[in-house]
């Protein structure tokens, strides 16, 4: 079966450290458990500073029930306040294999 994927990658704020957005990112994922329809989630840093969250859900409505639901948590919010939004890249694609 076809799942979405949820791909986001981002910097962090200025002044956010590594440490911090590990936190924050790792509080989440109790939150995203939660949610119908979700699958699994990685997580990862590259050599450039950048940050590479992916979500896998069920299917494209669950992953933009998902985006809503997640504005209204203060865990989720705190987690995306030390993003820098304006160089952050955000897709869903569809899985082929």
């Amino acid at each position: 079966m076809q799942h979405t994927i949820e791909v986001v990658i981002f910097p962090p704020r200025s002044g956010v450290t590594t440490s911090q957005l590990l936190a924050a990112s790792a509080a989440i994922t109790p939150v995203l458990t939660r949610m119908p329809g979700f699958i699994s989630r990685d997580f990862g840093t590259g050599e450039d500073g950048q940050f590479l969250d992916i979500i896998h859900w069920r299917d494209r409505d669950a992953a933009e029930l998902a985006a809503q639901q997640v504005m209204l948590d203060a865990t989720c919010c705190a987690y995306f306040d030390l993003m820098d939004q304006t160089r952050m890249h955000f897709s869903y694609f569809n899985q082929v294999f």
